[in-house]
């Protein structure tokens, strides 16, 4: 797979990553009580320093030493609700930058095609949304049935060709509805944050979705997760839909869509599990119909 962001940091031999793609500029990471967790790739076995500048505050700073495979991570301290916090990451001489970072709440917004409906068909009014308060991110498609990716991609196909026609993910940026990202992005994870916005003032919010219209739980669930659930597992997500069915081609076994085994948790979901949300919202709806049962046990 191939790392695409608006900048990369070189570093000699290899590229220093933030979060696999997941920590960017405009990104919101959860509030206080709750110590978020900040995590990367860098040289292995080197020292790596992580700075939070508050504004108008002196800087927190920590020192980490990277692991054999380059991986790193540091809790940050709890932060109340806030806005205007930078992250620095310096390494072997190398340095990153992420600006505009936010604390408030975070929520994940997960499903199919009616979480994936976007704002621009619904009712929402545009005047209620506030780019400062409201953040979004959004990963492009990705089928990954096979192996584990290691970094979000943007501007790709479901199957990681370059090429992204049709409601493509973005990086964190503020919602503004004169930019596509917004207007594409899901109207049930805005609409409810724009809700608890109502009671929780001056709460910035962070939305994160990885949807994906017709699929099922279990091309969202790993492998482990499948194996612990009666009626299906990693060589069995149950049977796949008939011939000619009224959703035929959403069968499990298709490889042409998203619906594979743990497909969609390797290739989307897995990246964010380090992140701290507050709330996640899963939306899934019809395609269950031609195939009520067996449903597998919440885990």
């Amino acid at each position: 797979m191939i790392f695409t962001r608006d900048r990369q940091w070189s570093m000699s031999g290899t590229t220093l990553e933030l979060c696999g793609g997941a920590c960017a500029d405009s990104m919101v990471m959860q509030m206080a009580p709750v110590s978020a967790r900040f995590w990367g790739r860098a040289d292995p076995q080197s020292n790596v320093t992580i700075e939070l500048q508050p504004p108008g505050k002196p800087a927190w700073r920590q020192s980490v030493l990277s692991d054999a495979a380059g991986d790193w991570a540091v809790q940050l301290p709890p932060q109340p609700a806030s806005f205007n916090y930078s992250l620095l990451v310096l390494t072997n001489g190398q340095s990153a930058r992420i600006t505009d970072v936010a604390f408030g709440a975070v929520l994940l917004c997960a499903g199919q095609s009616n979480m994936e409906f976007g704002l621009s068909g619904s009712d929402v009014d545009p005047d209620t949304i506030n780019g400062e308060s409201l953040r979004l991110f959004r990963p492009d498609h990705l089928s990954a049935p096979n192996a584990t990716v290691e970094r979000f991609t943007w501007g790709h196909s479901w199957d990681g060709s370059p090429g992204c026609t049709d409601r493509c993910g973005t990086p964190w940026v503020r919602a503004s509805t004169a930019h596509e990202a917004t207007r594409s992005f899901s109207a049930v994870c805005i609409s409810t944050a724009l809700h608890l916005m109502e009671k929780l003032a001056s709460v910035p919010f962070g939305l994160v979705q990885v949807a994906w219209g017709g699929t099922r739980i279990e091309a969202w669930m790993s492998p482990d997760a499948l194996s612990k659930c009666p009626g299906t597992g990693t060589a069995k997500c149950g049977p796949p839909l008939p011939a000619g069915g009224p959703s035929g081609w959403e069968r499990m076994n298709s490889t042409n869509s998203g619906n594979m085994c743990s497909a969609d948790y390797r290739g989307m979901l897995h990246l964010l599990l380090p992140m701290a949300f507050n709330a996640m919202i899963w939306y899934q709806g019809e395609v269950r119909c031609g195939r009520p049962a067996p449903l597998p046990a919440p885990h």
